[in-house]
């Protein structure tokens, strides 16, 4: 009666916490088993104790010793294993004289599942732990790369509102800034927003030159000269657009702010690409295979590539997010000379991300 009571009251603890025992729990429950086996002398014959089932302590004292095996500390499970063993020892005392062989067994018995219990309840320990870290290692990823994502996303647009604030901006500057705040503020409202329920990204292929050139009109106040021409045939997907485009922008909001460049030339260059050459992302007007580059130079002040950090528009915007898609990004500066911005798949000048 006393084993069957303890063996609900186990189950139900179990269920109700969906877990194992706690320290106290267990220790009832051993103490339960080894005050049985001590006592089954008074109530088992000597014919039974030894290689039968007819009483039930051996079975319900090795039950409880493989649900010890969970306990956390080692000592504590050692001792489990010692009492079970040694009230398992008394109750087969007297078959020691018969059976040796037998009782020694037996006893090897709890030993042997016991350890084998432990060993796989510290597998599945293990197992369990290294999900919770893989589980927290993906957290951390996601949680990196959402920063990433709204550091490209409101990089452009905290750059014009800050230059929004420059006393010194003339009032022609102003509105063209003015407009390309609007521009860079509905683009945020897009991030913060996310992709509406049932849309697609865009599909198909988009001329380069056109999007550059329409990049370059928001910032004719850098005396701009373009040459667009040779560029004029190739075509890349919608998003591979998108993100030169905003590492456009960011190098010329980039030259405005820090370069004080007196001429900035932006030139784009394309040629068939080998029969042995990758594809890449771009694409003549008749589906022709095309290597292409997109330079931007400007004279200003330079900078030093061992002193100065790049910073999060030309290392993300740039460099990163077009490193992702394929797109190689080269970046040569000299202090008093100025800076050229290379990005393309070419293989002249560029390297590829």
């Amino acid at each position: 009666m006393a084993a069957l009571v303890m063996t609900v009251a186990v189950c139900v603890r179990m269920t109700a916490t969906r877990g194992p025992l706690s320290t106290a729990w267990t220790a009832v429950d051993l103490a339960v088993a080894c005050v049985l086996l001590v006592l089954g002398p008074l109530t088992v014959p000597d014919d039974f104790r030894v290689g039968t089932w007819v009483g039930f302590q051996p079975g319900y004292a090795l039950g409880v010793l493989l649900t010890a095996s969970a306990l956390r500390s080692h000592v504590l499970w050692l001792g489990a294993m010692t009492a079970v063993v040694a009230s398992a020892s008394v109750y087969m005392a007297d078959g020691t004289r018969t059976h040796p062989s037998t009782v020694l067994g037996n006893l090897l018995t709890y030993i042997a599942l016991g350890i084998v219990g432990r060993l796989l309840v510290g597998y599945n320990l293990r197992l369990a732990q290294d999900a919770d870290r893989a589980r927290a290692l993906a957290a951390e990823l996601g949680r990196r790369e959402e920063e990433h994502r709204a550091r490209v996303a409101i990089h452009n647009g905290a750059a014009v509102m800050r230059l929004l604030t420059d006393d010194d901006v003339d009032d022609s500057t102003r509105e063209r800034l003015r407009q390309q705040a609007l521009v860079e503020s509905r683009r945020m409202r897009a991030y913060l927003q996310g992709p509406a329920p049932g849309a697609t990204p865009a599909q198909g292929e988009v001329a380069l030159a056109g999007r550059v050139q329409a990049v370059c009109e928001r910032f004719v106040d850098l005396r701009l000269e373009t040459s667009l021409d040779l560029g004029a045939q190739v075509r890349l997907a919608a998003a591979d657009t998108e993100a030169v485009e905003q590492a456009l922008a960011s190098v010329l909001l980039n030259v405005r702010q820090h370069a004080g460049a007196s001429l900035v030339v932006v030139h784009l260059d394309s040629d068939e690409a080998d029969d042995d050459a990758h594809d890449g992302p771009a694409r003549g007007g008749e589906g022709t295979p095309l290597r292409w580059v997109l330079s931007v130079h400007d004279d200003g002040v330079g900078f030093d590539h061992e002193v100065t950090d790049m910073g999060v528009g030309l290392g993300d915007v740039v460099v990163g997010e077009l490193a992702s898609r394929g797109i190689g990004v080269d970046i040569d500066s000299e202090p008093g000379i100025g800076t050229t911005v290379r990005m393309g798949t070419m293989e002249i000048g560029v390297e590829q991300g």
